[in-house]
């Protein structure tokens, strides 16, 4: 797909070659640039790697020249290198950072003394953005704390329904939750498309957080929320008639009171130790602890 983007954004390697040799005969210092300059070494290591560039250029081997132009770039920040970057850039298939390079050339070289450089650049730049493609991001349920992530760098939440400048190529959108992506969609685009992409993100999974009772449960299991249900077994509800359940009834700690006076063991049999213990038994069903 790259090497039909020359033909697309009408970057000649001609247009070029000729900022090359203008750049290579004079590396001047633009306008405002920063108070340090570079030193002779970075200087020299600058201008080689410019040259490296401006062959690979006129070979067409443009990812080469792009990384030793953002090489020369890196080291020593002058105009025309810049401008031969975004060319390169372009060639590349990143028309987003080209025309950013094209559009920081104009506004920081507006008094460039070759006036014919200035309209190239704004020419190129027109070009570019005209053939750079717009995709619409639409995420739908989006929680606090939710990530949005496309091409796997970060993107702002501000970025959403409206017209985003992308490279031509394969885009992947996806959205991180607590570090592990729920939802996830791609497209690719051609120069020039203007497309949407719609993402669902789906609502967390309802019910109680993994170690904590549900309270509802709890409550259907017959004990407290909060605490473990199995403690204490029995029948969840009380028939009507005994007001609570029978272990709540008077009537029947009196009949258990006469039989253990009576010296009859059947049914129930209670036992206390000589501590503190609670009372314990096996009155069914389950065990019953009684304090």
């Amino acid at each position: 797909m790259t090497q039909n983007f020359a033909g697309r954004a009408k970057v000649t390697a001609a247009a070029l070659l000729v900022l090359g040799l203008c750049s290579g005969a004079q590396l001047s210092t633009p306008r405002g640039a920063a108070a340090q300059e570079p030193s002779a070494s970075e200087r020299a290591l600058a201008r080689r790697a410019f040259h490296h560039g401006m062959t690979a250029a006129r070979a067409e081997r443009w990812e080469d020249a792009r990384v030793a132009f953002e090489r020369a770039w890196e080291l020593v920040h002058r105009p025309r290198v810049l401008l031969n970057l975004a060319t390169a850039q372009v060639h590349t298939g990143r028309l987003v950072e080209g025309a950013e390079n094209y559009r920081r050339y104009v506004r920081e070289n507006s008094d460039e003394a070759d006036a014919r450089l200035l309209r190239e650049a704004r020419q190129r730049l027109s070009e570019v953005e005209a053939r750079t493609p717009q995709l619409t991001l639409r995420v739908t349920s989006l929680r606090p704390g939710d990530e949005l992530m496309l091409d796997g760098a970060p993107v702002s939440r501000a970025v959403l329904s409206a017209p985003l400048p992308v490279n031509p190529g394969r885009h992947v959108l996806r959205v991180l939750r607590e570090g592990a992506a729920v939802a996830e969609a791609e497209v690719t685009l051609e120069v020039g498309a203007e497309q949407s992409l719609r993402l669902e993100v789906p609502a967390p999974a309802r019910g109680a957080t993994a170690g904590v009772p549900d309270p509802a449960q709890a409550a259907r299991a017959g004990g407290q929320p909060g605490t473990s249900a199995g403690l204490l077994e029995g029948p969840s509800e009380a028939p009507a008639h005994e007001g609570g359940g029978v272990l709540r009834s008077p009537w029947f700690w009196i009949a258990v009171g006469l039989v253990v006076a009576g010296g009859v063991t059947a049914g129930v049999v209670l036992t206390r130790d000589s501590g503190q213990a609670p009372f314990t038994g096996n009155v069914t069903p389950g065990f019953l602890e009684v304090r």
